[in-house]
């Protein structure tokens, strides 16, 4: 995006000109000439941020259908060097002189209504299907479908006929990975989650301290496994720490 004599809106100063713009690592500094003085703004934080916005619309649009694309190119090149990392680790473990002996998956469960879901089974590799087949088998509210898939927020709450929320862990220790806010970890067993905020905290004293929700974590190879129903124990914004016990190994609960 050329962003050379653009014109922008900024909530603050009013309507200004682009007068130039450098390079600083990934992001660029925007220098604009408002009205009372000239500012150097940070992209594409000023227009995620909603801090500034084109003011032309249709310009405004190819800007946030950029960044989008940038964010979601960075992550699959992420996950590509995650993979490339852990195929280097299995040939590591290999015996000298062995080709590493390749792992047998395990089989993939079809979300149904003639059988609950069970821990430990795995449902398949998107969020987004394995959520539309629990719509079918158990009434799962359609408005949370919008919340799962890629650069989603993978949780929807208050969408089973019971009232508990839908988390699909797309990071965790078991992936080796977390995103921008907070780090899970699952514990040996799936009895506890323990998700750290770490300097992220704020309006972590907000949340729901007895919500519950039916839980599933992707693995290694990259299929979400269904943990159980988890209900939130503790939420501690001293230690910006929240955790969550597993309630029931399957779902429905009945």
């Amino acid at each position: 995006m050329d962003f050379s004599g653009m014109r922008l809106i900024h909530k603050s100063f009013g309507e200004g000109v682009v007068e130039a713009v450098s390079v600083s690592g990934a992001k660029k500094i925007i220098s604009v000439m408002f009205a009372e003085k000239t500012a150097k703004l940070v992209y594409p934080d000023i227009f995620e941020q909603a801090i500034v916005t084109a003011a032309e619309p249709s310009v405004q649009t190819t800007i946030m259908t950029e960044i989008e694309e940038a964010k979601k190119t960075a992550a699959e090149e992420r996950e590509r060097r995650f993979e490339q990392e852990r195929q280097a680790a299995a040939l590591a473990v290999a015996k000298p002189g062995k080709a590493a002996k390749p792992a047998t998956p395990d089989p993939i469960e079809t979300v149904s209504t003639d059988s609950p879901l069970i821990a430990g089974k795995k449902y398949g590799t998107a969020s987004n299907r394995i959520y539309e087949a629990c719509m079918k088998a158990y009434g799962f509210a359609e408005a949370g479908l919008k919340e799962f898939g890629w650069n989603n927020h993978m949780y929807a709450k208050d969408v089973t006929k019971e009232g508990y929320s839908v988390w699909m862990l797309a990071h965790s220790n078991w992936t080796d990975t977390k995103n921008e806010k907070w780090r899970n970890t699952i514990s040996e067993g799936f009895r506890l989650i323990t998700e750290d905020w770490g300097e992220n905290a704020a309006g972590l004293e907000k949340e729901n301290p007895d919500e519950i929700r039916v839980t599933f974590a992707k693995d290694g190879a990259g299929a979400y496994v269904f943990l159980g129903v988890f209900r939130c124990t503790t939420i501690d914004p001293a230690s910006r720490i929240k955790k969550y016990e597993l309630v029931s190994d399957r779902y429905p609960t009945e």
